[in-house]
């Protein structure tokens, strides 16, 4: 799965745009790197999202085969470092 879909489809983003614009700045980080939009996520890849105000760090724990999931069901996709 593509990371700008990943990050909306564990609610991470808003919208797939917003996941696309955050890219596209420079603002999300996998494994150290800026990211791009093209990567595949993968089992293990640890990613930073800088916001304006805060950062988060989560790490994939598993990738959804699912369009939505829910924001219960988070946990068992990413975990917080």
């Amino acid at each position: 799965m593509r990371v700008d879909k990943f990050l909306n489809v564990c609610n991470l983003t808003k919208s797939r745009n917003i996941a696309i614009d955050m890219l596209e700045n420079k603002t999300i980080f996998i494994n150290g790197n800026p990211a791009k939009k093209a990567y595949k996520i993968k089992i293990k890849d640890k990613i930073k999202m800088v916001f304006l105000d805060k950062e988060i760090n989560i790490e994939v724990l598993e990738v959804p085969t699912v369009n939505n999931i829910k924001k219960e069901e988070q946990e068992k996709y990413i975990k917080n470092i």
